[in-house]
């Protein structure tokens, strides 16, 4: 079972837990991650392109299906303009074995952070505004052990391939700047 969410409302993380455990099991992993407070931090505003982001979750969902035994796959990824504190995204996966339904939602939390197409914007409490790079911290997670694998499967996926590389162009441009056509054509290959 897949259950993919993308939306503004938040989640209850004991309802999408009992769901995934009603699939069986008897190990479940989950990840929520929530805007982070670093004491200059006013609202996190996150916004993506529905159709990519949705073949790029059922991708990685997909894939850790493939690569270890799991009953259930849960990803939720909120979008739109978050106070700090708030829930960003969910992740629950379900195996009969601990160490496939851990390993499977840290390879997806990685997977989120680098492969699939979010962008972040910062508004700090002094009211200046900045977009939210990738960081190398996140890229060597996605590179560790099996996940290590994983991202080269991801680079050897042509719609994976072209999420990423589309990704990299838009985070690289300065906002409001418009990609000349043959840049956008990734992006229209891979819907």
């Amino acid at each position: 079972m897949i259950k993919l969410i993308v939306g503004t409302e938040d989640f209850d993380i004991g309802v999408e837990t009992a769901n995934v455990a009603r699939q069986g099991g008897g190990a479940i992993a989950s990840f929520v991650g929530q805007v982070r407070d670093d004491g200059k931090l006013q609202s996190l505003e996150l916004e993506h392109y529905p159709a990519m982001t949705d073949k790029a979750l059922r991708r990685i969902a997909e894939t850790a299906l493939a690569d270890w035994p799991l009953h259930a796959v849960t990803i939720i990824h909120r979008v739109g303009k978050l106070s700090v504190g708030e829930n960003i995204v969910l992740v629950v996966t379900g195996s009969d074995h601990r160490g496939a339904a851990i390993e499977s939602c840290s390879f997806i939390m990685d997977k989120l952070k680098t492969v699939a197409p979010f962008w972040k914007k910062e508004t700090r409490t002094d009211g200046a505004t900045k977009w939210i790079e990738e960081r190398a911290s996140d890229v060597d997670a996605s590179q560790n052990g099996k996940n290590r694998e994983a991202l080269r499967l991801v680079f050897r996926d042509p719609v994976l391939r072209a999420f990423h590389d589309f990704g990299q162009q838009l985070k690289l441009a300065a906002p409001g700047t418009v990609l000349p056509p043959d840049q956008c054509d990734i992006a229209r290959r891979a819907i």
